[in-house]
Order: structure tokens, then C-alpha cells, then sequence
């Protein structure tokens, strides 16, 4: 995969202020949580059975895409073993790209809970570049 920049590392250092809310407003709304399109995944929802669990969507892992992020690295919510993004200009994530549905997407915001946030980013998958969000912590809330 080729290395792409992501103009929104800005957005996480500062508080996950969104970049451009003209391009990240396009998609589906869950009318529970606002969230519209595409989420990228990368943490403890990569395994299919907490995915499952936590998303009461059995099927959303079979219907994922793999997808690479690049300009951050995982780091850890303070006080916790739970993943969160920071931005690093020469580090990548790996993950996955799913589109729930409104009632796993409200479960699924739920089980985030309230210290993480949804930033947009450009994800790489097999077919292209996409605009996704992801849930992360703001910086200072990081390990």
C-alpha cells in the first residue's frame, strides 16, 4: 500500500476538532448518534466475537474491509489498557472498515463510551482511499 497523508492529524492534536466538515458530513445518519458513514476500527472491536458481542451485529465482521491508516501509531487512553490514535507522521494502523447499521452503531457508540470521540480520517483499503471516522481520545487523555 502507498503512503498517504492524512491532513487531519491536526485535527486530534487539537482537541479532534474536525478538518472539514463539508467533506466528512456526506453518508448515512444514525438518528441515535449523528455518526454518518463509515467507521474505521482498530482496536478491541477487531476481534469478531467482541465486534459481535458489543454491536449485536453478527454479521458486521464478515462484511468488513481491511484498511490501513497512516500518520498515527495506537497509543492508550491514560489509566487504561484501551487503545486510542496519535498522530505520528511515520507510523501506520492497521484495521477494518465497517458501515453498521443504526442500532449497532448506537451499541456500538455506547460501548466507546464518553471519553472517546469520532475524528474523520482517510483510510487505504485494496480499492482506494476513504473517508472514514474513528473513535480516539484527545491527546492529552493519552498515553
Amino acid at each position: 500500500m502507498s503512503r498517504v497523508r492524512t491532513p487531519d492529524t491536526e485535527s486530534l492534536s487539537r482537541g479532534l476538532r474536525p478538518l472539514d466538515r463539508r467533506i466528512c458530513s456526506g453518508g448515512l445518519r444514525s438518528p441515535e448518534t449523528g455518526i454518518r458513514g463509515s467507521l474505521f476500527l482498530y482496536g478491541t472491536l477487531l476481534e469478531a466475537r467482541t465486534l459481535a458481542r458489543q454491536s449485536g451485529d453478527g454479521t458486521l465482521h464478515r462484511r468488513a474491509i481491511p484498511a490501513m491508516l497512516h500518520g498515527y501509531r495506537r497509543g492508550r487512553l491514560r489509566g487504561t489498557p484501551f487503545p486510542t490514535l496519535l498522530p505520528d507522521p511515520g507510523g501506520h494502523v492497521q484495521g477494518l472498515l465497517i458501515r453498521p447499521k443504526a442500532k449497532a452503531l448506537a451499541r456500538l457508540h455506547a460501548y466507546e463510551g464518553p471519553p472517546y470521540r469520532l475524528v474523520p480520517l482517510r483510510v487505504e483499503t485494496r480499492r482506494g482511499i476513504r473517508w472514514a471516522r474513528a473513535w480516539a481520545v484527545p491527546r492529552w487523555r493519552a498515553a
